[in-house]
C-alpha cells in the first residue's frame, strides 16, 4: 500500500474521529457529565445528553429526585412512513451530533444542536429557558436517502412511573384515584382521564390535544403542564389498552404544511 496514502487515510480518520468527539460538548460539572445542556429549578432538573437525550426528573425539596429510577424520557425523533401504513421511528447517529455552541448550565439563551439518523435525514432541536420550565421545537432539514415521507416528532415518555411501588399495597387504588390528566382537544373541547381503568386515549383522541396537565401521586406534588403552539398538537403514543398508572407517552408535531421554525412545545413544572 502506498504509505502517502495510507498516512492521509489515517490523519483523516483522526481527524474525522477527533471533531466528532468535540462538536457536541460535555457539560464538566460532576452531576452532569454526559449532559450538554442542562437545566436546573427547584422543582426539576432537565438535560440534553451529548447523545441526544433528553431526561426530565422532578426533585425534592432537598435536591434528590422525587422517582430516582424512573426519570421521563425525552426523544427527539424523525418518523417515517412506510408505504403500508405503518410509522417508524429512525435512531439518531450519535457520531452525527453537533452544535455552534457551548454547553451550557441554566441558559439564558435557546440552544440548538444537529444531527442525522439512520438513512441520512437531517434533524435540528431547540431547547429554549421558560420561567418555571422550558420549550423544545425541532425540524427537519434533509432527507438524505429516505424516499418515503419523514416527519420530525418529540415524544415524552412516562414510562412505568409506578414500578418502584407495591401494587398490592392497600392504599394504592387509592392513591391512584387521585391521578388525572386533563386535555384540552384541538377542538376546544376538555376532557379528564383518570388512570386506574384501561384506557386508550390514542384510540379515543386522535385528533390531538394543544395542552395537557397531568397530577400524579407517583411525583408527589408536582403537575406538569404541556402546551402546543398554534400550528402543532399533542397525540398520545398508542400503548394499547392499559391503565394510564402502567406508562404512557405525549408525541408533538407539527401540523403538515406548517412553518416548524415558528412553532414548539412548552413544558412547564410547578
Amino acid at each position: 500500500m502506498n504509505k502517502q496514502f495510507l498516512f492521509a487515510s489515517i490523519t483523516s480518520f483522526l481527524l474525522i474521529s477527533m471533531s466528532s468527539k468535540a462538536d457536541i460538548p460535555s457539560l464538566d460539572v460532576k452531576q452532569w457529565l454526559g449532559y450538554f445542556i442542562g437545566i436546573e429549578e427547584k422543582k426539576f432538573h432537565f438535560g440534553v445528553t451529548t447523545t441526544g437525550e433528553g431526561v426530565l426528573m422532578t426533585m425534592k425539596r432537598d435536591g434528590t429526585p422525587v422517582v430516582k429510577n424512573a426519570a421521563i424520557k425525552v426523544r427527539f425523533e424523525i418518523l417515517e412512513t412506510m408505504p403500508d401504513g405503518k410509522v417508524i421511528s429512525r435512531k439518531i447517529k450519535k457520531e452525527t451530533l453537533t452544535s455552534t455552541q457551548n454547553a451550557a448550565i441554566d441558559p439564558k439563551e435557546p440552544i440548538t444542536f444537529r444531527g442525522q439518523v439512520t438513512g441520512g435525514a437531517a434533524f435540528e432541536a431547540t431547547v429554549m429557558p421558560e420561567s418555571k420550565g422550558f420549550s423544545l421545537s425541532g425540524k427537519i432539514t434533509g432527507k438524505g436517502k429516505i424516499r418515503n415521507p419523514v416527519s420530525f416528532a418529540i415524544t415524552t415518555a412516562f414510562s412505568e412511573p409506578y414500578k418502584y411501588r407495591d401494587k398490592d399495597d392497600d392504599v394504592f387504588e387509592d392513591k391512584i384515584k387521585r391521578d388525572k390528566i386533563e386535555l384540552k382537544l384541538t377542538s376546544g373541547k376538555q376532557v379528564r382521564l383518570k388512570f386506574k381503568d384501561p384506557i386508550n386515549p390514542a384510540a379515543l383522541y386522535p385528533e390531538g390535544f394543544t395542552a395537557a396537565e397531568i397530577e400524579m401521586e407517583a411525583y408527589r406534588d408536582t403537575r406538569f403542564l404541556f402546551t402546543a403552539t398554534e400550528k402543532s398538537k399533542l397525540v398520545f403514543e398508542d400503548k394499547g389498552g392499559n391503565a394510564l398508572w402502567n406508562g404512557f407517552a405525549l408525541k408533538w408535531s407539527v401540523n403538515e404544511g406548517a412553518d416548524a421554525s415558528a412553532e414548539k412545545v412548552t413544558f412547564i413544572i410547578k
